[in-house]
């Protein structure tokens, strides 16, 4: 009886041990520590490949924004000054304008209230009233263009240098551009641990730039 019990103190120890270690440590770095969590700046040295379509020189690399197709009518002034900027790319023959799936929209919802952040989805669309579709949700700019002015904006200014062969929708990505126009990562769209290491990175750049 008296091994049974003394057994089930130990267990209980050493539960109360395992949740009470990581928060003590928690808030002695929170309290003490600094946080050197860094998001990189890719391509810093230049990009190294050239392709036929894209002679990258060594300069760093930063996005031109008017590499992009044409938008719609009243973005004219679409530019990364002042904004944190995710880009995703859905080429799918569809009409359905705006669907962008649950794990970006869940990123749309933590930053639904930060005004600089902007989420600009690009797609080949024709024939569909980009103006009226475009209000099916707010928080997306909306960007058209045909495949080929996309496959150019996606290698030469994204560097998503397999564009379009390996990007389908099983393994899409998300660029993430500073307001200076620089690249800061790229997240698989449908890895739910990729979109939330976006989002902390997101945070991140936002508390120490804006």
């Amino acid at each position: 009886m008296w091994g049974a019990k003394n057994g089930k103190a130990r267990k209980l120890l050493f539960l109360m041990a395992t949740l009470i270690i990581p928060v003590a440590i928690y808030l002695f770095l929170r309290g003490f520590g600094e946080n050197h969590y860094v998001v990189p700046v890719l391509f810093e040295q230049g990009i190294p490949k050239d392709t036929a379509d894209c002679p990258f020189g060594q300069s760093f690399h930063m996005v031109n924004i008017s590499g992009l197709p044409k938008n719609l009518p009243g973005q004219d002034n679409l530019n990364f000054d002042g904004k944190l900027s995710v880009i995703d790319i859905d080429i799918r023959s569809t009409n359905r304008i705006g669907y962008t799936g649950y794990s970006l929209n869940r990123v749309t919802d933590v930053f639904e209230n930060e005004n600089s952040v902007q989420f600009i989805l690009i797609g080949t669309h024709p024939g569909i009233v980009n103006e009226k579709q475009s209000q099916e949700n707010k928080r997306f700019i909306y960007v058209y263009g045909n495949l080929e002015q996309i496959t150019a904006f996606a290698r030469c200014q994204l560097v998503l240098l397999d564009f379009p062969e390996n990007i389908d929708q099983k393994n899409r990505r998300l660029v993430l551009i500073d307001r200076r126009g620089r690249i800061r990562g790229y997240y698989r769209l449908n890895d739910f641990s990729e979109m939330d290491r976006m989002i902390l990175e997101m945070k991140i750049i936002l508390a120490e730039e804006f």
